[in-house]
């Protein structure tokens, strides 16, 4: 079962990278022209994941991702891989909830009004 949390610890990683990344390449590609930074499926699924993580924690919710690898693990990290240990220490904080949810909720309305700023193409295009 630890290898299976491994796997998802390493996912949630990903998809945390993914969001992270969209606030620093949305406004850089829009500023130099990339195209793929207006694609409507990047966009939506870029503002849907932050939207998702502001609301979870806003309401005090664990992420689901969180509480799948707990429970896979059995609440110990100890018996983590080496590369989930890695990845674990740069996911998880020891700081206040609330500090999350004000970074999430502040992303969420960043997220937004890039939506606003830099709106994704209105139809699909083919090249």
């Amino acid at each position: 079962m630890a290898s299976l949390a491994d796997v998802i610890v390493v996912i949630h990683a990903l998809i945390a990278a993914y969001i992270v990344s969209g606030f620093v390449l949305i406004p850089l590609g829009a500023w130099l022209d990339w195209r793929f930074v207006r694609r409507r499926w990047l966009r939506l699924t870029h503002l849907l994941g932050i939207l998702f993580v502001a609301a979870e924690t806003a309401l005090g919710y664990v992420c689901p991702l969180t509480l799948w690898e707990d429970w896979l693990r059995r609440e110990s990290a100890q018996n983590a891989g080496f590369i989930a240990r890695w990845v674990r220490s740069v996911l998880y904080y020891d700081v206040p909830l609330w500090i999350f949810g004000a970074i999430y909720i502040a992303g969420a309305v960043v997220a937004l009004l890039f939506w606003r700023w830099m709106p994704p193409e209105s139809k699909r295009t083919t090249h």
